[in-house]
Order: C-alpha cells, then sequence, then structure tokens
C-alpha cells in the first residue's frame, strides 16, 4: 500500500519520512482516436479515374492538434514575468475525484511552474466513492508529480469520508499534522487553517471540539500574521451547498486576521467578498462541472505571495490564465 504523505521540505522529520520509488507515465490531456478515411470520386472527365481527398475528420484534427499546441507552448514564464517579484506561491486545486485525465493535466502544469510553488492543498473530493481502497491508490499514483515537487496537504471532502470507517481509511492514506483531519500550518507571515467539514457526526458543520480548537488557533495568531483557511465545503456561496453553520464560521474569521476562505465542493470557481474577506469556490479538479452555474470551467489556483498583496490565477487545463485578481495583505 502506497501513503500520501505532506513533509515540509524544512523540516523533514517533523513527522514520518518515508522515500519514494516512483515509475510513472502520465499524459497531460486526453488521448483522441481519429479515423484516417480516404475518399474516392469519380473524375468527371474519365469514368473510373480515383483520386485521394483529405478527409473533414482529418483536417479539424490537424486544427485540434496545432490548437492544443500553441497552448501548451506558455510554460507560465510570462505569468510569472507579468507578475515578477513574487516572494512565493502555493496552489489550491479541489474536486478531481473522477476526473484523473483532467487532474493528470493540471498536475503537469503545476509541476511546470517556475520558481516551483511551496505546496499543493486540494480541496477535498479527491476520490468517488467513500472508503474505497483501490480508488485511493489510484489518487496517489495521479498524484505523484505533485508529491515528487512541493509539500501536498488535503482536507476531506463528502466523497472522501462520509462515517467513521470511510474516515480511518483516509487517515491510513495520508500523514498530515496533528490529528490529520483539522490542523493548521505556517509559510512566513501566512498562518494556514485546515478545516474538517466531514467529520463524522457533524457532516456540513464545524462544531466541536473542532470549532473550539478553530477558535483558540485563531486567537493564538499574532497580529503581523494574516490567516488563510482551507476546508472542503463552502462557507459562502450563491447556491445552498454551503454550511450548516456558516454565519457562525463568518463571525469568528471577521474578527480575526483572516483574508482568505478557499474551499470546494462545487465543481466550478466562484468568488465574493464579506466584510472584507475573500471567499473562493474552487472545485475544478476533474470532477464534472455543475454546467448551470458561473464558473464552471476546469482549473486550479495559483497563489503568489507579494510583500503587500496575494495575487490570484486560475489557470485552465490548456494551461491559460482565465481568472486574475489581487488581494490586499
Amino acid at each position: 500500500m502506497e501513503f500520501l504523505y505532506c513533509i515540509p521540505k524544512s523540516n523533514p522529520n517533523s513527522w514520518a519520512n518515508p522515500s519514494f520509488s516512483v515509475g510513472l507515465t502520465y499524459t497531460f490531456g486526453p488521448v483522441y482516436s481519429y479515423g484516417m478515411e480516404k475518399a474516392s470520386v469519380k473524375s468527371n472527365l474519365e469514368a473510373g479515374a480515383r483520386k485521394n481527398v483529405r478527409s473533414p475528420r482529418v483536417t479539424s484534427f490537424l486544427a485540434m492538434l496545432c490548437l492544443f499546441a500553441l497552448c501548451c507552448w506558455n510554460d507560465f514564464s510570462t505569468d510569472i514575468d507579468e507578475y515578477g517579484g513574487e516572494n512565493w506561491s502555493f496552489v489550491v486545486v479541489g474536486d478531481s475525484r473522477s476526473g484523473g485525465g483532467i487532474y493528470s493535466t493540471l498536475a503537469g502544469w503545476i509541476t511546470q511552474i517556475r520558481p516551483m510553488p511551496v505546496f499543493a492543498m486540494h480541496l477535498g473530493d479527491m476520490i468517488p466513492f467513500p472508503g474505497n481502497e483501490f480508488e485511493w491508490e489510484n489518487f496517489i499514483r495521479l498524484s505523484a508529480p505533485l508529491r515528487r515537487s512541493m509539500d501536498f496537504y488535503c482536507t476531506p471532502g463528502n466523497h472522501d469520508v462520509d462515517n467513521e470507517t470511510s474516515q480511518v481509511i483516509y487517515q491510513r492514506h495520508v500523514s498530515l499534522p496533528g490529528n490529520e483531519l483539522y490542523y493548521s500550518f505556517f509559510y512566513n507571515n501566512i498562518h494556514f487553517i485546515v478545516l474538517d467539514s466531514e467529520y463524522p457526526g457533524q457532516l456540513g458543520r464545524i462544531d466541536d471540539p473542532q470549532k473550539a480548537w478553530l477558535e483558540t488557533e485563531l486567537g493564538a495568531v499574532g497580529p503581523s500574521f494574516r490567516i488563510v483557511v482551507f476546508l472542503h465545503r463552502p462557507v459562502f456561496s450563491d447556491t445552498t451547498h454551503t454550511l450548516y453553520n456558516a454565519d457562525e464560521l463568518h463571525n469568528l474569521f471577521r474578527t480575526h486576521n483572516v483574508i482568505m476562505v478557499a474551499s470546494g465542493h462545487e465543481h466550478r470557481f466562484h468568488r465574493t467578498i464579506q466584510d472584507g474577506i475573500c471567499y473562493l469556490i474552487s472545485g475544478g479538479g476533474g470532477s464534472p462541472l455543475h454546467n448551470n452555474f458561473s464558473g464552471n470551467y476546469h482549473h486550479f489556483m495559483k497563489i503568489s505571495v507579494f510583500p503587500t498583496k496575494l495575487n490570484v490565477k486560475t489557470i485552465g487545463v490548456f494551461g491559460e490564465t482565465i481568472e486574475n485578481f489581487d488581494l490586499a495583505l
């Protein structure tokens, strides 16, 4: 059995330090098979004479191939140069679930970013069926390029954990700080808090003992730090797919230095500002899109840290920048 480890490179001995031997071949994007047809037409001048013509399907394929090659030419150097001077960056992806091909493509783009992000955060729904051992092994295999390149953190979604048994299986496959379900870590002057919205008996809520831990954690963060929160279910959305006690959490966040809250669950991108806090939904990691909502495209988020701001970009499956905005620190 292979395990999903998160080991900060700054402190490799802080918890289990395995060695990985990975022989993985992966492809960026789906592979298409197109029929090559030879059309035979009769000449108006000479009966029975034949000539070969190019099939419209072949022409379409060649056009698609050229377009894909042009899109893939971008190695993120343009994005980095445009916002030069970033101190460091991290990436966020959510709801990969059964979309292995798309998730692999996004992971491939992430590993091309220079300088390399310091960590990747998965917002949950890593597998399609809670407690499925095969799906966990598959997700770990698909995540190998990220795990080889940077620290990897995650939080469970409702497709990862739905009862105590699937929670035990989830913990069997991850090695994360604290109790592995909700925890915190920091880089430079940003304190990251990871919450578990799928805790058995409290699904869709952040309740005690987790809520009490959160209050203590928020209160212990010094005034020079900014706080970013990750969890699976949204606190705010223009749908009904939010936490049951969302207002309670928002009141906690706005009385501390929380600047951004990122969640998944909805398979799209969405952004809203509440009392100066930026609430993001980033669930475009490979699951079927929610086509009846805005922001319905597959993507990951690249978040660059500057001395006075965060720059947030959503990057699509062709490596293209779709959303691009700043948040003041």
